[in-house]
């Protein structure tokens, strides 16, 4: 979730290619709605969700090292608690 003046020439389809998951990029000064959705009081925000369940936010600039990192941490942690 980013806001207007997020200037980057990443888009959705490029992150869901590097990333392997698909990934919504919502501008909160065309959908005010998200933030108070996902009670995101930060940006730039990500919330991990999978069928309409949060499963882990993190707010911040990351790398696109990091957020796979982030994303592979968060997945050996579920893997582990199934």
């Amino acid at each position: 979730i980013v806001s207007r003046d997020w200037s980057s020439d990443v888009c959705s389809s490029d992150l869901d290619a590097d990333l392997g998951v698909p990934v919504k990029i919502i501008d909160i000064d065309e959908d005010m709605d998200a933030p108070k959705l996902y009670g995101i009081q930060g940006i730039p925000a990500l919330v991990l969700v999978e069928n309409g369940k949060e499963l882990k936010r993190t707010t911040g600039v990351m790398t696109l090292e990091a957020l796979k990192q982030w994303l592979e941490d968060w997945y050996a942690n579920a893997r582990l608690s199934m």
